[in-house]
């Protein structure tokens, strides 16, 4: 995925942060158990976010002792692998494929080489992860062949792309059990929706000079956010935080309920904030708007 949702570590209590980190560690394992060890690549912040949420709300995950393959000579805390761990592991393996697929399809040579060998890498794997989960499978390719119309007919929104990645997202929440799914689903929905709208604006620049399509960049008909654009692209961003903040108080995630307020009162914020600064152009004359 993209790996924006993290926690704000300088308000994180210690036992928090070694929570954090041993759920990082926790989903990687996992994603070697599955998939084998090359898929540990594939480990990321926003799909550690989301095993987080899902194993708090089934009581949580017991955290062991262990090594890292790629730096044995020190124990590492690690949350053991748990059906909520598996499940995170099943939607990132598939997640990263079908990003994987659409990057290729997007860059220009050399990089869509990469791309591509990494995706043809991937793809028995994805199989794999496709018959352990067929219906969300279905849904994440509905969900980019959306996208991808999205792109094709260069649509001067940022909501319908958003809602398409958002609800792609809020699937994740079917592995939960029915008293939890509804919130869930909105907590998921809008954190999905967050991350379309924060990763367009840190890749605005980048996608202009390649020539790609961003939905930011259409929706303000420009290459680099003005003023006006970052307060208006941050109201947006701070209204998806705020309705994930609310369904979030409508669970009960026990021992993770600390770790994740701080990721969605306090990390997502300063993500946010961090993204648009870099966003906003320091000079007028960059602003420049795109010519049709």
């Amino acid at each position: 995925m993209f790996g924006y949702i993290q926690p704000f570590t300088p308000q994180l209590r210690v036992c928090e942060l070694d929570q954090w980190k041993s759920a990082y560690c926790g989903l990687c394992n996992a994603l070697a158990k599955r998939y084998g060890h090359i898929s540990r690549y594939l480990v990321n912040y926003d799909l550690t976010f989301l095993a987080l949420l899902l194993s708090g709300v089934e009581g949580g995950a017991a955290i062991e002792h262990g090594r890292c393959p790629y730096s044995p000579w020190k124990k590492r805390l690690v949350c053991e692998t748990t059906p909520a761990f598996l499940y995170a592991a099943d939607i990132c393996l598939m997640l990263a494929w079908w990003r994987l697929r659409d990057m290729s399809a997007d860059s220009r040579f050399p990089k869509s080489s990469a791309y591509k060998v990494a995706e043809l890498t991937f793809t028995g794997k994805y199989r794999r992860s496709a018959i352990r989960l067929p219906e969300y499978d279905k849904t994440a390719a509905e969900s980019m062949a959306k996208l991808a119309k999205i792109e094709q007919e260069s649509v001067a929104a940022i909501d319908p792309g958003a809602d398409v990645f958002a609800s792609m997202l809020a699937r994740a929440s079917d592995a939960a059990r029915p008293e939890h799914r509804r919130s869930l689903e909105t907590l998921l929905y809008h954190v999905g929706r967050w991350i379309y709208i924060i990763d367009a604006c840190d890749d605005l620049e980048r996608d202009a000079r390649d020539g790609n399509y961003n939905p930011v960049g259409r929706r303000f008909d420009c290459t680099s956010l003005g003023e006006a654009e970052r307060r208006e692209a941050a109201q947006t961003l701070e209204y998806s935080a705020a309705m994930a903040a609310s369904a979030f108080e409508l669970l009960d995630c026990g021992t993770c309920t600390g770790l994740l307020g701080n990721i969605l009162y306090l990390g997502m914020p300063a993500m946010a904030d961090k993204v648009l600064k870099r966003a906003v152009s320091d000079l007028p004359e960059q602003n420049v708007r795109i010519k049709e």
